[in-house]
């Protein structure tokens, strides 16, 4: 028993300043400047299928809402996989992401 003891000791088990990975900035998965890049493009296409009457302003704000929450969501778990820092309202450069991101935390 002792020598689990010393061994979790030495090793800091109770760390709860977990280190993150270094973001790397060339995998469009998890980099948060392409995620956001991919949520001005639903807000772009959303604002455009409006405009072209392809669809109503609530089926385009609801389909780009569902569109930027799945992304967040596989975004977050790709980065917690990687081990990479969890997402913050201050990644987004788009209001409607931190939004969409406040819904997720809410949730869970």
């Amino acid at each position: 028993m002792a020598g689990y003891i010393v061994k979790a000791i030495e090793e800091n088990y109770a760390d709860t300043q977990k280190a993150f990975e270094p973001e790397d900035e060339q995998d469009i998965e998890t980099v948060i400047s392409c995620m956001n890049d991919r949520i001005r493009k639903f807000i772009f296409f959303k604002d455009r299928s409006v405009q072209e009457e392809i669809m109503n302003e609530v089926e385009g704000t609801q389909q780009m809402i569902k569109s930027i929450t799945a992304d967040i969501l596989r975004v977050m778990e790709k980065r917690k996989f990687k081990n990479l820092r969890p997402l913050e309202e201050a990644d987004f450069e788009e209001e409607w992401g931190k939004s969409s991101l406040r819904q997720i935390l809410q949730d869970m």
